[in-house]
Formats: structure tokens, C-alpha cells, sequence
């Protein structure tokens, strides 16, 4: 069971990921592992402050998780789209600069937002949250890596629409977790 909530939870995770790297094909692996270290901390972090405070917040957090995965994930994706449409405009070549501290701030928050609703859960359900807490951070940083690198080799195929095809599978993510919790 555990496992299969990691992988579920790094989904999101996964496909910021790919869509960085996707968008600097010249992104180096230290700095990609960096990134996904960030979202497997995150997951982590987040699956814990769920569980630590379960019995408090748990229906605040409900009420607005979503809308804020939504708006961070449509906003970092909105300006990677304006950023590829400039670059096609320009076609001036940025591959080799990795992305802003602030743009992998705010996919981190964004993408382990679920991960606190399901520390909630947890926190309810069982009073053992060593194992999950450091699968889940496991889990996203392994295949947040492995999405990385994968993204890496799909920006040789779309070069120049690299940027704005990373911001679409932003808006994607953000929608789906919209969905989810809406329906």
C-alpha cells in the first residue's frame, strides 16, 4: 500500500520534472538531481507536517489544497509557455541555464501539496509514519530523476518547443489535481 501511494504521490512530481528538463536540455545531472532531491524532501516534508498535525487543519487544508497546486503550477507553467513563444520569437538559445531557485521553490510546494492531504490521512489512520514519510521522499526523488533525465532526451526531439510543451504539462498537472479534488 505504501508503495503504491509513493509512486501516485510522485507522479506530480515526475512530470514537473521531465517538463524542466524538457525546457534546459542543457540542464547538467547534479543540477537535476538537485531538483528532484527538492521534491523528494518536499514529499517527505510534507507527508510529515500532514501527519504531525492531523487532528488540527485537516479540513482547512482540504478546502484550498488544490486551488493553490492549481495556481502555483499555472502560473510557473503560464510563464514557461511566454518563455518559449519568446524563444521561438528571439531564437536566442537558454537551454544552458538551469531554472530559477523560485521556479523549483514553487513546483516543490506545488506538486507535494497532495502529499500533506495524504499526511492527514495517514495521521489519522496509523500512528507509523517513519516508513511512509521516507518512501515517499524516496520514491520522488528516484523517479523525478529518472523523469529528468528522460525530459533531457525528448528536448533533442522538440528543440524549440521545449519551453512551452514543459509549461502545457504544468497546466495539465495543475488541472488534473483540480479535477480530482473538485469531482
Amino acid at each position: 500500500m505504501v508503495t503504491g501511494l509513493a509512486v501516485s504521490l510522485a507522479i506530480d512530481a515526475c512530470a514537473a520534472a521531465a517538463s524542466l528538463a524538457c525546457s534546459h536540455p542543457g540542464l547538467k545531472k547534479r543540477i537535476l538531481l538537485l531538483i528532484s532531491l527538492s521534491f523528494g524532501i518536499f514529499q517527505s516534508g510534507m507527508t510529515f507536517l500532514g501527519i504531525f498535525t492531523a487532528s488540527s487543519f485537516m479540513h482547512l487544508i482540504q478546502q484550498w489544497d488544490h486551488w493553490i497546486a492549481f495556481l502555483l503550477l499555472a502560473v510557473t507553467g503560464s510563464k514557461m509557455i511566454r518563455e518559449g513563444l519568446l524563444y521561438r520569437e528571439e531564437g536566442a538559445c537558454r537551454d544552458a541555464d538551469p531554472p530559477s531557485p523560485w521556479k523549483v521553490l514553487s513546483l516543490s510546494v506545488a506538486t507535494s501539496l497532495d502529499a500533506l492531504a495524504v499526511g492527514l490521512t495517514l495521521g489519522f489512520l496509523s500512528r507509523a509514519f517513519l516508513l511512509p514519510v521516507l518512501l515517499i521522499g524516496l520514491v520522488t526523488l528516484g523517479l523525478s530523476f529518472l523523469s529528468g533525465l528522460a525530459g533531457k532526451f525528448l528536448a533533442t526531439f522538440i528543440e524549440r518547443y521545449a519551453e512551452m510543451a514543459g509549461g502545457l504539462v504544468l497546466w495539465a498537472v495543475g488541472i488534473r489535481i483540480l479535477l480530482t479534488h473538485l469531482l
